[in-house]
Formats: structure tokens, sequence, C-alpha cells
């Protein structure tokens, strides 16, 4: 006869808000990056999150700076659940790497070799039209 009690009732569905809170979990965490500076690691798991979930906590994390996705990582548990998390950069607290000096260096040179292309292109055609008009003089 307790089984039908109001309180055996409420007992029985309690755990239902807690599965439903388990379904759509985001969180983060600070760590280290590759190359050494610091960033986070974003969770969002359960079937009522997305990676949209996931790009807004990193943005309430990194502020008006923005971040970069530095890793991506997606497992489908089941039907009804995934895991997903992406490693991120913070870009205002971000220290350049190696890599983005490299690029900074290499654009910088392209745009000299460019500047100077077309600098020797110009004295190129002035030396053709310099030629073409000495050919008409003589002839």
């Amino acid at each position: 006869m307790i089984q039908n009690t109001l309180f055996h009732k409420v007992y029985r569905l309690a755990p239902i808000p807690l599965v439903l809170l388990c379904a759509a979990c985001v969180g983060s965490s600070k760590t280290f990056l590759p190359d050494g500076s610091e960033g986070y690691v974003v969770t969002c798991s359960g079937s009522m999150v997305s990676w949209g979930d996931c790009e807004a906590k990193a943005g309430s994390l990194c502020g008006a700076g923005g971040y970069e996705i530095v890793s991506k990582n997606a497992n489908q548990q089941n039907v009804n659940s995934s895991e997903r998390s992406m490693m991120i950069a913070c870009n205002s607290s971000r220290e350049p790497t190696t890599t983005d000096k490299l690029i900074q260096k290499s654009q910088e040179m392209l745009d000299e070799g460019v500047d100077k292309g077309k600098e020797l292109l110009d004295e190129g055609e002035d030396l053709l039209d310099e030629g073409v008009e000495k050919v008409k003089e003589l002839f």
C-alpha cells in the first residue's frame, strides 16, 4: 500500500530531471595548447546540445577578441547521445606561434617580391619602348 502514496510516485519520477540534466552538458577547462600557450577545452556532450553550444561557450570564454579552434573531436556514443569537444586558443591572450610568425614573414617577403617584380617590369617596358624608338629611327 506504500507504493500508491504521493511520496512513492514522486520518488519514482525523481531521476528524470537528472537524466535530462545530463543529456545537455556544456563545460570548459583550462589547458595548455601544443605550442605551450594557455587555452581551453570546451565540451558539449549530450543529445540536446550541438557544436553551436560549444562555440557559444568558447565565445563567452574569449570575449571580443575571439578564438581559434585548435582541434575538434566528436564521438557518437549511441543514437541519442554524442560527446563533442574542441580545444581553443583565445586570440586576445594568445602569443603568435612560430607558424604564425613564419606565415607573416612569408607574406612580407611575397609583398616585397611583387613590388620588385613590378619595378623590373616597368624598367623592362621603358627599355622596350627605347628599343622600338631606335628601330624606328633606323628605318
